[in-house]
């Protein structure tokens, strides 16, 4: 088994949304724990009705611990990765909308089928895939676990998440039964392409802009290092300019305010 326990990147946020969807998921599991199935029937996703508020309801529920653990460990790898990429607002709405689709996913694959499905698995698929669109190239700090042997060491996200794609595909072919297979290869395709669309220079500028060379933490170093030495260079030529002028001309500059806050912020 393979086991990612982190993406390399200069992380800057405290990922809160990620921390209240792993909070979220958890309280919900304790509930389950205490009260009878009959209690969050209306909420599991069911092919074989419509039903829209499963769509959402159905991915903050686990059919048992290590469903959850699983879940969590991968929403924190990932989920935290693309909160600290896009913020925590845009993060939570890609989620939910990814896991819509891979509801709907399950649904399409499944339907007139009475028997439900639950976890947040379609949607952290969605994210994997849209860290796959973006950030190929990033190290994943991943676990081997085979039998005796454990085994730590760093790959790259496009290999780590192909070969995660081959396994999905392997438990089709052969009918693994107990596990939504159509709603992670459903939200996987969801979350690849939401990300290419996100790296569309179209978008360059906007706060849902993903730069593919921003993928890991010295790339990310690297051009905001550039982008602070190319800001020290429009000052000092933005300064030579304001001593050109006569000296009852020069006044407060907002420029040079604006440059100083943002290093400040740095």
């Amino acid at each position: 088994m393979l086991l990612p326990i982190g993406i390399e990147y200069g992380y800057q946020r405290t990922p809160y949304a990620t921390l209240g969807l792993i909070g979220a998921c958890t309280m919900i599991f304790g509930l389950q724990l205490v009260l009878p199935e009959s209690a969050f029937a209306e909420l599991m996703c069911f092919p074989d009705t419509f039903k829209p508020w499963q769509w959402i309801t159905a991915v903050f529920l686990h059919g048992g611990i290590l469903h959850l653990v699983g879940n969590m460990v991968f929403l924190w790898v990932y989920g935290r990765y693309v909160e600290e990429r896009l913020g925590p607002w845009r993060f939570l709405a890609a989620y939910l909308g990814l896991g819509v689709v891979a509801s709907w996913a399950f649904i399409g694959a499944n339907l007139g089928d009475p028997i439900p499905a639950v976890g947040a698995s379609g949607a952290i698929s969605g994210l994997m895939g849209l860290v796959l669109a973006v950030a190929a190239s990033a190290k994943v700090d991943t676990v081997l676990i085979w039998g005796y042997l454990v085994r730590r060491f760093e790959i790259h996200a496009g290999f780590l998440l192909g070969f995660w794609v081959l396994e999905q595909l392997f438990m089709a072919a052969i009918g693994v039964d107990g596990v939504a297979i159509s709603a992670h290869l459903g939200g996987f395709a969801a979350g690849f392409g939401l990300g290419l669309l996100l790296r569309h220079e179209s978008l360059r500028g906007s706060a849902w802009y993903l730069d593919a060379g921003k993928a890991n933490r010295e790339s990310a170093r690297m051009t905001s290092d550039a982008e602070l030495w190319g800001e020290v260079a429009s000052y000092h030529r933005h300064e030579r300019t304001q001593q050109r002028k006569p000296p009852m001309l020069v006044e407060k500059d907002p420029y040079e305010e604006e440059l100083l806050k943002r290093w400040n912020d740095r």
